[in-house]
């Protein structure tokens, strides 16, 4: 799993590339019409754009459109209490990877404007969770697509720079980042849900792996680190824990400018929601994913 430290995303660089190679501004134009109306909607459509839709439009055999549905009606059902487990437990114990942090440390994307960041972030979450929002053309598809191009931009940015470490962080916003991400939106959502009682049938939990699979798919993760159970979520989760160091200076500053943060802040409510189910604030939720040993058996 260690090799995944060291890939990206190749579709996306590729056209991050061609973008830069001349006329940058024009084909950064061109890209972003084609995630907002399909590349059907340009004339004359550049052939590496063209190329890249196409490693899109035949979607995994896999999705199954009725779990999607599935959960999108669980995570609208549990209310503001999905908020606080994405703030307070994924997006925080996100900061136990050093190396997804210098990303966030070096562009200043937390410690100087975390409010900012994290309602960009609940922004891509609502979006892949409405109604039928990851089919193509869908509000989730088209902010995937749009994250994706950012974390390709900035992945090109750091991998120039002299002070990001390779041998220490591997490559920026790496497949092990991506995955990691995909994972704080499935398992550690659901782990969190639970702590205050919230109940999840195993069809809700199958499903809320299943949307989040798709939509880190769009992504640019890989399909063999893409899982279908939350059992099965829970081991790869630590095998990405046990690839990084331990946690360092930079889990500290991001999180103290994460826990400045006013509570809620940043992931508004779902349209619809239920209620906050009973929750009068931030739950105070015992550890739930403390750093393995490093003899823990994990199964690598």
């Amino acid at each position: 799993m260690t090799q995944a430290l060291w890939e990206g995303d190749p579709a996306m660089d590729r056209l991050v590339a061609w973008m830069f190679e001349q006329d940058t501004r024009r084909r950064r134009d061109q890209i972003q019409a084609a995630i907002q109306h399909g590349p059907e909607h340009l004339q004359s459509c550049p052939g590496p754009i063209r190329d890249f839709f196409q490693t899109l439009e035949q979607p995994p055999a896999w999705i199954d459109q009725g779990l999607m549905d599935d959960a999108v009606d669980f995570i609208h059902g549990v209310g503001l209490a999905a908020n606080f487990v994405l703030r307070d437990l994924a997006l925080m114990g996100g900061y136990l990877l050093p190396g997804f942090n210098q990303s966030l440390v070096m562009t200043g994307a937390l410690s100087q404007g975390t409010g900012r960041r994290v309602a960009e972030t609940g922004k891509w979450w609502i979006d892949c969770t409405e109604p039928d929002g990851l089919r193509p053309g869908g509000p989730g598809y088209v902010t995937t697509l749009q994250v994706r191009l950012v974390h390709a931009l900035v992945r090109r940015g750091l991998d120039r720079r002299p002070d990001w470490d390779h041998s220490h962080w591997g490559t920026p916003l790496s497949q092990i980042d991506m995955v990691a991400t995909y994972l704080g939106f499935s398992v550690v959502m659901l782990v969190g849900l639970r702590k205050p009682g919230i109940p999840i049938l195993p069809r809700e939990s199958k499903a809320v792996m299943h949307l989040w699979s798709y939509a880190c798919w769009l992504m640019g993760v890989d399909e063999k680190w893409l899982v279908s159970s939350e059992r099965e979520g829970y081991v790869l989760l630590y095998h990405t824990y046990m690839t990084q160091p331990p946690a360092d200076a930079s889990s500290r500053e991001l999180a103290q400018a994460l826990a400045h943060e006013a509570p809620g802040t940043g992931i508004p409510p779902l349209a619809g929601s239920a209620p906050q189910v009973g929750l009068p604030g931030p739950p105070g939720y015992e550890p739930v994913f403390p750093r393995p040993a490093a003899n823990a058996p994990t199964g690598v």
